[in-house]
């Protein structure tokens, strides 16, 4: 299945990473919502839906170098279903990022109120 990227309402992106995966796809799908915050006015919250992730490769830590982490469109990250691996290489990643607005939740239905009752 890879990697999907879907923008909903103009205000929510929906980032879909199952098996399997690679990490080109990664970055491709890392380069859309890039392109998705540079063409919106306003901030956008992201939805990571990992779910159907049972895998993890080494150099996935390469995601710290996304742009989108510090774009100034880039609102909250909601990351869906990761396991507590995952959990912590993601914390990992916000660390050395110094990317603040991220929160774990269960399901996507769970994702959207939590970004409904915070937004601004």
């Amino acid at each position: 299945m890879g990697t999907t990227v879907e923008f909903i309402e103009s205000k929510v992106i929906v980032y879909k990473v199952a098996d399997p995966w690679s990490v080109n796809e990664l970055i491709e799908a890392n380069i859309m919502v890039e392109e998705i915050l540079e063409a919106t006015p306003t901030p956008v919250d992201v939805i990571a839906d990992v779910r159907q992730l049972q895998r993890m490769y080494g150099n996935v830590m390469e995601m710290r170098r996304s742009p989108a982490f510090r774009h100034a469109n880039m609102n909250r990250l909601v990351i869906v279903g990761a396991n507590p691996l995952l959990e912590k290489v993601v914390k990992a990643i916000f660390t050395m990022t110094q990317f603040k607005n991220a929160y774990f939740c269960r399901s996507v239905d769970e994702a959207m109120r939590y970004i409904e009752a915070h937004r601004v």
